[in-house]
């Protein structure tokens, strides 16, 4: 994996907030002030999402019909409440457009994955960055590299870790991409996040 060690390239946006660039010198970042959520929370110094059961989105997904129902749902509430510009834990800012909302919400994403979508903006603030990797021309043909952050949630009494995957444009721009892969952690993981584990 490349990971970068340092950043270059160090100047003012339109906004007068300090961006510097990746070691390439090509990728913008922005460093400012981040929005406060109150599903973010921090215990033994790392950020995790509480995911809300009590949203009404929540409410929908466990009135639908059906997992595609539930996809649908999840996808409208990415389009019409979630498009934007956010910024990581590191700076970077990252756009959630219809190409990550489609990602997200494809195939046979499990209800715990759909559950996520209204505090992905949180994801991408509280993420802790991992590290960068090359796309594969024949696969993903529109990026050049994607960056990678790991996050940890909360639903109900159960934990999950995850990687958010952030897709980087041959223009530079950084767009989400998907959470994947995430999973249940078990009770010895959660106690090593110092967490208290339930059952």
């Amino acid at each position: 994996m490349n990971i970068p060690t340092s950043y270059s390239g160090v100047g003012q946006s339109s906004s007068g907030q300090n961006v510097f660039s990746d070691r390439e010198g090509e990728i913008k970042y922005d460093i400012g002030k981040s929005h406060k959520h109150a599903s973010i929370k921090e215990i033994g110094g790392r950020k995790y999402v509480e995911i809300d059961l009590s949203a009404d989105i929540q409410k929908q997904m466990d009135n639908a019909a059906d997992a595609k129902e539930e996809r649908r749902i999840a996808l409208d509430y990415i389009l019409q409440k979630l498009r934007g510009e956010y910024r990581t834990s590191d700076g970077r800012i990252v756009i959630i457009s219809t190409l990550g909302a489609k990602k997200i919400t494809s195939g046979n994403a499990p209800l715990t994955k759909l559950r996520t979508t209204p505090h992905l903006a949180e994801f991408i603030e509280c993420g802790q960055f991992r590290g960068l990797i090359d796309a594969e021309p024949k696969k993903h043909d529109r990026f050049k590299q994607f960056a990678f952050y790991d996050v940890i949630f909360k639903i109900g009494n159960n934990w999950y870790g995850g990687v958010l995957n952030i897709g980087i444009l041959k223009n530079c721009e950084s767009r989400l991409y998907d959470l994947n892969p995430f999973e249940k952690i078990e009770k010895s993981g959660v106690s090593q996040l110092g967490i208290q584990a339930s059952g």
